[in-house]
């Protein structure tokens, strides 16, 4: 398979042995010998155009259709999560300013406006978020509604950020490496990211998931982006990855 690994950058791809009964999306996925990663090729080769854009339909955003209950109980779930973010003992020292990176309907960033003095949601594709600050309003204060921001660009933030969280994006981006390295020019001197991505299994192979990783892609990633003190915790249920690391 001759496509350059989007960590490592070397052309040594072995494919994966097939084991579903559609094998379309099957045969072209393949792992890094160097990495360890298994990247999806033929959604790769389609990365960045109109085809890959538009997967999600609009009709997902429609206020009749929508599960606000179940949106509201996902709030819950990032609870602890948050607890863990703002724990000293975690390394992050500084809770000014966090950013839901890739926010879709932005239910870790709103988890986070009670814990920082400002939060910005960021995605390419703003319909989610939109979509929510429009029609939904929880609990939320007037104070916590003053913290939002939301850009279609970590590039349009001001200043410096203090965490970035990137919820199950990583592997939907075709160049992570170019993008991590973007937030950590963006962090404060003690700023971190925190990252969840889900490892390969046959049931999350899909044509929006580009790159599957596990610990030592991980590490090898941030490292090369810059960052220091790679550590990893592993969701064994549900087969998931959650990477922090520190500027």
């Amino acid at each position: 398979m001759s496509v350059k690994c989007v960590i490592c950058g070397e052309i040594n791809l072995v494919p994966i042995r097939k084991r579903m009964e559609s094998t379309e999306v099957y045969d072209s996925l393949g792992e890094c010998l160097d990495c360890g990663c298994v990247l999806n090729t033929k959604s790769l080769s389609k990365c960045g155009t109109t085809e890959e854009i538009n997967q999600k339909g609009s009709d997902f955003y429609i206020k009749d259709k929508f599960d606000f209950d179940t949106y509201t109980k996902s709030l819950e779930s990032f609870s602890n999560l948050l607890s863990n973010i703002t724990n000293p003992q975690s390394g992050y020292t500084k809770y000014d300013h966090f950013v839901d990176f890739g926010c879709g309907t932005g239910a870790l960033g709103m988890c986070a406006l009670s814990h920082y003095k400002k939060v910005s949601f960021v995605d390419h594709d703003l319909r989610g978020m939109n979509f929510i600050l429009e029609n939904w309003s929880g609990d939320l204060t007037f104070n916590e509604i003053q913290k939002i921001n939301v850009h279609d660009s970590i590039d349009k933030i001001e200043g410096q950020v203090d965490m970035v969280a990137m919820w199950h994006v990583l592997e939907h981006i075709c160049n992570p490496l170019e993008v991590l390295s973007e937030i950590k020019d963006k962090l404060s001197d003690s700023g971190g990211v925190c990252a969840q991505v889900p490892g390969f299994k046959d049931e999350y192979v899909e044509d929006a998931h580009y790159v599957f990783y596990n610990p030592d892609s991980l590490k090898k990633l941030f490292t090369k982006a810059g960052f220091r003190e790679v550590k990893y915790a592993w969701d064994r249920e549900n087969h998931f990855y959650t990477a922090f690391a520190l500027k």
